[in-house]
């Protein structure tokens, strides 16, 4: 768009002219839900190409100072409304109730018609992986990337070891355990997690394909973006909870509203550092003194 200069030539013209060609995209045009770029996405991309050149200031190759500097974002896009971008949170008790009364876990017209409800009982990723995130608050990339060999079931406290491996990283590059609970094994987990042995299969969920991998680092996927979970968002929530998700609105519960509920449980046994290290959240010195990894 800008051309290729010396880092020296950049001005705020071209830093204006970006954000022009920025300010005139959409997005959401494959769900029908195209609306202009946000603000905050705006002032993502302006904040990315800041940093590079207060380094280049730091280091002498720019003798004008940082072109993007005093950029008021608001001049191109007004803040969204409370309606537009809702803040997101946990699902409730209801809510949880009302989703798993879809037939992705109550029962389908068959696989392909998993939409509709019927007698045919899913028994792929779209009905476990749902059920193992409200069981374990994991992330979505954690569950894509979640490996076999990371889930210990024959232990004394049977649990699931979260860390770096080849499908994908860790918030801050971190090890967590987490229980497996009883209830997720009363659903027959078990069962599921030896089917998917015998497949031959090294992660969990096989059949949540691999998507494409970042266009910056193609070392880690983005597990979220997946098209299952996009359906999970965009159609199985607002089917069940057509007042709180209306297609012309964003939702505030999504798939990674299953972690918030989960933290919420744990919270309600009265401990907030066993809470944080379970769920991954940071901790702060005293967290990690008092507890530090949570041991199986």
């Amino acid at each position: 768009l800008i051309g290729d200069k010396n880092i020296n030539d950049y001005t705020k013209a071209d830093v204006r002219l970006f954000l022009d060609h920025l300010a005139e995209r959409q997005v959401g045009t494959a769900s029908n839900r195209a609306r202009p770029i946000s603000q905050g996405t705006l002032q993502s991309y302006v904040s990315g190409i800041s940093s590079p050149f207060n380094f280049a200031v730091g280091r002498g190759w720019v003798t004008d100072g940082n072109p993007a500097l005093g950029m008021r974002i608001e001049d191109w896009r007004d803040a969204p409304s409370a309606r537009e971008v809702p803040k997101r949170r946990r699902f409730s008790v209801d809510e949880l109730n009302a989703i798993f009364q879809h037939p992705w876990f109550s029962g389908c017209h068959s696989k392909s018609k998993s939409y509709r409800p019927g007698d045919v009982l899913l028994n792929d990723m779209r009905y476990w992986a749902p059920v193992v995130a409200i069981y374990t608050g994991a992330r979505a990339a954690e569950l894509g990337g979640l490996m076999l060999e990371e889930i210990h079931l024959k232990d004394d406290a049977p649990h699931i070891l979260f860390r770096c491996n080849k499908y994908r990283n860790t918030k801050f590059e971190l090890e967590r355990h987490v229980p497996i609970l009883d209830a997720l094994l009363r659903l027959g987990f078990a069962d599921y997690v030896e089917r998917i042995r015998e497949s031959g299969a090294d992660r969990l969920f096989p059949d949540w394909k691999l998507p494409i991998k970042d266009a910056i680092d193609d070392t880690f996927y983005n597990w979220a973006n997946a098209k299952w979970i996009r359906a999970f968002n965009r159609t199985v929530i607002p089917a069940v909870l057509p007042e709180i998700a209306a297609s012309e609105t964003r939702s505030p519960v999504v798939f990674h509203s299953f972690r918030g509920a989960f933290k919420f449980m744990l919270l309600g046994h009265g401990n907030p550092h066993l809470a944080n290290a379970v769920i991954g959240h940071s901790q702060d010195d005293l967290d990690k003194a008092y507890i530090g990894n949570v041991a199986p």
